[in-house]
C-alpha cells in the first residue's frame, strides 16, 4: 500500500521543480491575467506614432511616419489622415512612408496593424495646393529628354522643387517661379508629372508625360462601334492648309452581322481632337485599298456583304467633294503604294485578280486612268491582304499577306524596269497578314500588328534598305488585325483595328509613334 503513495510524492516533487526551473531556454512560461490574452500576443505590444514628417502638407505630398511595432508589409499596416485612408508606399517596423490622400483633412494620423489603431498626438494640418502646373513641354521623350513645365509658385531655388516623372525623381536644371526645366531620369515611366514645393506644396499635371516612340492620342467621337477593322486612313491639308488625318469605312460586329461602314472621321494633329468627316457617297465597304497623291485621297474597291467592290473614289480635302471614277474591278485586299515620277506621279495597287490569280499590278494616274504593270508571286501565289509602302521616291515595297499560307516576305518594284526582286531579307517576325505597313520621309519603311498563327500581333519592325530589318518598340496595347497606319514628317499615327482578348476601348485607341524615341 506504500508503494503508489511513494510514486504520486515524486511526480508532484517533479511537478515542482518544472515550474520553478521554466523553459530550457530560460524564458518564463507566457501568463494569462485572466483577460484570455497572454503576455506573448501581438496586442501586448500595439504600434507608436512618435513622430510625423512633415506635419502640414497639401494631398499627394509624402509623409514619413516614426514610431514601433509597424508591420512587416505594406499590406499589414493600414495608415488614415482624419479618417480618409493614405496609400502606403515603404514600410519598416519603425517607419511607415505614405502619400497625404486627396479629399483629406485636418487632423489627427492613425495607424492600424493587427486590429490595434494609435492615432498620433497632433495633427497633421492639409493645405489648399498653391502650386499650378499649366502645362509642359515636349508631350513625350526619353531618358535625358529636357522638359520644360509651365505653372505658378515655383520655387526659385532649385533645391527646393522636386519634379517626378510618374513618381521617379528627376533632376532641376533651371527654376523660377512660373517655369522649371528637368531632366527625364533613368527608370520614368508613361505617367503624371508631379511637383512638390518647399517639401509640403505638391501638384500634378492633368495630362500624362509619355516615355518611349508611343503615345496614346484623342479617340473617336462617341459612337456605336465597339471596333473598326480594315477601314482606311490618309494625312491631308484642308481648305486652310491645315494638317488632317481622315479615316473612315471598314467593318464591325454587331452580334452575328458584319456591318460595313461609310463613316469619315477627321482628326486634328493641332488641337488632338477629332470631328465628323463629309460623308462618303459610296456603298460601306471593307479592305478597301488606298493611298494619298496630290493632297488626293484615292479609295480603291473593297468589299461587302455581296463580295467585291468594283467602284472606286477620290477625295478632295479642299473642296471637301468625293468623286467616283470609272468602275476598276480591280477586286478587294489589295495592297498599295505611290511613286513619284515628277510630273507622272502614279499610285500602284497590287492583287489585282486576273485569271483567278491576284498577283498583278496596276498604276493609276490622278486623273483616274489605269494602266498595266507586271506584278509578281511568291510560291505560284499573289499575296492577298498584305502591306505597301515606297521609299526614295523611286522604289515600291510589297510585305506579308496571304498567299498559299502567311507570308513574311519582302518584294521590291522598281518602276524604272518595271520589274520584281526578291532581296532575300525576309521580314524576321512572324508571318502575317491584316498587318499595317508606313513609310517614315521615304527612308525607312515600318511594318507590324496583324494576325499570325498564333494570334494576334504588338510587334513593329523597321526596314532600312542599307541594313535590313530592326525590331522596335512593340504597340503598348493588345494585339490587332486591320489597323490602320499614315505618316506626318517624322512621326506615324496608328490606329484602331480588332482582335482576341481586348476592350472596346483598347481597340479604340489611336496612337502617335515617334520612331526618334526609340531607346
Amino acid at each position: 500500500m506504500k508503494k503508489p503513495t511513494f510514486t504520486y510524492v515524486i511526480l508532484v516533487l517533479l511537478t515542482l521543480f518544472y515550474i520553478a526551473c521554466g523553459s530550457d531556454d530560460g524564458t518564463t512560461p507566457p501568463t494569462d491575467d485572466g483577460s484570455g490574452i497572454t503576455d506573448d500576443d501581438p496586442k501586448v505590444n500595439p504600434p507608436t506614432i512618435t513622430q510625423f514628417e512633415p506635419t502640414q502638407g497639401t494631398p499627394g505630398i509624402k509623409v514619413t511616419i516614426s514610431g514601433s511595432n509597424f508591420g512587416s508589409t505594406i499590406e499589414d499596416n493600414t495608415v488614415e489622415f482624419n479618417g480618409t485612408s493614405a496609400t502606403i508606399n515603404e514600410v519598416s517596423s519603425t517607419s511607415l512612408k505614405v502619400v497625404v490622400p486627396n479629399n483629406a483633412e485636418s487632423g489627427p494620423i492613425s495607424v492600424t496593424v493587427d486590429g490595434e489603431t494609435v492615432e498620433s498626438s497632433t495633427d497633421f494640418d492639409v493645405l489648399e495646393p498653391q502650386v499650378s502646373i499649366d502645362s509642359f513641354y515636349p508631350l513625350e521623350g526619353k531618358e535625358g529628354t529636357v522638359v520644360e513645365i509651365s505653372g505658378t509658385n515655383f520655387s526659385v531655388n532649385i533645391e527646393e522643387n522636386l519634379v517626378e516623372f510618374n513618381g521617379v525623381p528627376a533632376q532641376v536644371t533651371e527654376a523660377t517661379e512660373t517655369m522649371l526645366t528637368a531632366t527625364v531620369p533613368a527608370n520614368a515611366t508613361t505617367g503624371l508629372i508631379g511637383i512638390t514645393v518647399g517639401g509640403v506644396d505638391y501638384m500634378t499635371s492633368t495630362m500624362d508625360f509619355t516615355v518611349g516612340p508611343w503615345r496614346k492620342m484623342a479617340t473617336l467621337p462617341e459612337n456605336e462601334y465597339n471596333s473598326i477593322e480594315y477601314g482606311n486612313m490618309a494625312f491631308l491639308r484642308d481648305a486652310e492648309g491645315k494638317h488632317k488625318i481622315y479615316f473612315g469605312l471598314g467593318q464591325t460586329i454587331s452580334g452575328q452581322n458584319t456591318l460595313y461602314l461609310k463613316d469619315i472621321w477627321v482628326y486634328d494633329v493641332k488641337s488632338d481632337s477629332w470631328s465628323e468627316g463629309p460623308e462618303f457617297p459610296g456603298k460601306g465597304r471593307s479592305k478597301a485599298t488606298s493611298f494619298e497623291m496630290g493632297n488626293i485621297w484615292f479609295i480603291i474597291t473593297g468589299e461587302n456583304d455581296e463580295g467585291a467592290i468594283s467602284d472606286s473614289w477620290v477625295f478632295n480635302p479642299k473642296t471637301e467633294t468625293w468623286t467616283e471614277f470609272d468602275s476598276t474591278n480591280l477586286g478587294s485586299d489589295l495592297s498599295s503604294f505611290t511613286i513619284d515620277h515628277g510630273e507622272s506621279t502614279l499610285g500602284y495597287v497590287y492583287g489585282v485578280i486576273e485569271n483567278g490569280e491576284p498577283q498583278n499590278l496596276r498604276g493609276i494616274d490622278k486623273q483616274g486612268n489605269i494602266f498595266d504593270y507586271q506584278g509578281f508571286a511568291e510560291n505560284g501565289q499573289g499575296l492577298q491582304n498584305a502591306v505597301g509602302f515606297s521609299l526614295n521616291n523611286d522604289l515600291g515595297y510589297i510585305a506579308t499577306g496571304n498567299g498559299n499560307d502567311l507570308s513574311n516576305g519582302l518584294y521590291i518594284y522598281d518602276s524604272d524596269l518595271d520589274s520584281w526582286t526578291d532581296p532575300g531579307t525576309p521580314l524576321p517576325g512572324a508571318a502575317r497578314e491584316g498587318a499595317i505597313g508606313f513609310d517614315i520621309q521615304g527612308f525607312k519603311g515600318y511594318v507590324g500588328l496583324g494576325v499570325s498563327v498564333s494570334g494576334h500581333l504588338t510587334d513593329l519592325w523597321e526596314y532600312d534598305p542599307d541594313t535590313g530589318w530592326t525590331q522596335k518598340t512593340s504597340l503598348p496595347s493588345v494585339g490587332r488585325e486591320g489597323s490602320v497606319a499614315t505618316s506626318i514628317g517624322n512621326q506615324a499615327y496608328v490606329g484602331f483595328g480588332a482582335g482576341v482578348g481586348g476592350t472596346p476601348e483598347q481597340f479604340k485607341e489611336f496612337w502617335k509613334y515617334n520612331p526618334s524615341l526609340e531607346d
